[in-house]
């Protein structure tokens, strides 16, 4: 039960990281909307 909460917690973080990232670069390296970004940014993410 322990290891599911902690897994869990770490899976939220790192969608938080991800997303945040995804934002950051998409609004100011490139010019394309994190609404395009973030997706393909996690997609990366969970599939390597």
């Amino acid at each position: 039960m322990l290891k599911l909460v902690f897994g869990g917690i770490i899976l939220l973080f790192v969608i938080g990281v991800v997303f945040f990232a995804g934002f950051v670069l998409g609004t100011t390296v490139t010019p394309l909307p994190p609404a395009t970004v973030v997706p393909a940014m996690a997609h990366v993410a969970f599939h390597g």
